[in-house]
């Protein structure tokens, strides 16, 4: 949202600019040519045109290139934008989950489900949990188990490397990383994928 208010933001300022330089230069116009007429009428009209075309033309060149200037400006700043943007998004979207966490614990155990869910129909599931997490996944144990097979057997462990809110989960086929961290690293890379394929 702030990426587009910005882009939008700077197309506004550079139309306006541009709309200035027609204005500025539709005055100039206007004292370019009486110039030309009164240089016309001492050194003769020919003369006069000739000169008046002259700088009418490269009048033109330098609006051109200030054009062109103002297009480059606007492509690099939207460029330094775009990192900026994706930067706060990310703090925001980490301070947003976390808070969210803290507040409502129940999410982590829809986290633990969701793990649970994508390892399938392993055998044994072994859960690491940081200490804070620990009790309140012990006392949901029962359901969590019931989400497995009848004869899968599922662990739940303390880890202190782990970060609060956060689980590793590992089966037989591989491991699953539920941390924060990690979701906003995919988040990341998910918006890095989007921007590279403007």
């Amino acid at each position: 949202m702030i990426y587009r208010q910005k882009k939008k933001r700077v197309i506004q300022e550079t139309a306006e600019w541009i709309e200035q330089e027609k204005t500025a230069w539709a005055k100039e116009k206007l004292r370019l040519i009486e110039q030309a007429k009164a240089a016309g009428y001492q050194e003769g009209f020919r003369v006069g045109e000739q000169t008046g075309i002259a700088q009418y033309d490269s009048l033109i060149a330098k609006i051109n290139e200030f054009a062109d200037t103002a297009q480059k400006d606007y492509v690099r700043t939207i460029s330094q934008a775009d990192d900026a943007i994706m930067q706060i998004a990310i703090a925001a979207a980490d301070k947003i989950l976390r808070r969210q966490l803290q507040h409502n614990p129940e999410a982590f155990y829809e986290i633990v489900v969701a793990c649970i869910q994508e390892a399938g129909d392993a055998a044994k599931i072994t859960i690491f949990v940081h200490p804070q997490q620990y009790e309140m996944l012990i006392h949901q144990k029962n359901e969590l188990q019931n989400l497995l097979d009848e004869n899968a057997k599922l662990l739940i462990k303390v880890s202190k490397t782990i970060p609060e809110f956060s689980c590793i989960l590992e089966h037989p086929l591989g491991q699953i990383d539920a941390s924060v961290d990690t979701q906003l690293g995919q988040i990341r890379q998910a918006l890095e994928e989007i921007r590279a394929g403007k």
